[in-house]
């Protein structure tokens, strides 16, 4: 008994066709992982976004220098400034 092969050397048509399939299914599952990478992307981007805008707020926050002290107004005698 001989097994017969499904693609005759004389018959590329099959082949061609079985590859254009598989070319069509990987290019459909890219363009798929292709946009639920870019909504992760989206997603991800937005969230530390967020977070750096908040990071950049504390340290703006932290870089304002402190009021100096206020003077007090009037007479001030030695026996004042040592309590």
């Amino acid at each position: 008994m001989t097994i017969k092969p499904s693609v005759h050397p004389e018959e590329p048509l099959p082949a061609l066709q079985s590859i254009g399939l598989v070319i069509t299914v990987l290019r459909g599952q890219r363009v798929i992982f292709d946009a639920e990478l870019a909504a992760q992307h989206d997603s991800f981007s937005h969230t530390t976004r967020t977070q750096l805008k908040q990071v950049f707020n504390a340290l703006r926050q932290l870089m304002v220098p402190p009021d100096p002290p206020k003077r007090s107004i009037g007479f001030v005698t030695p026996q004042d400034k040592s309590n």
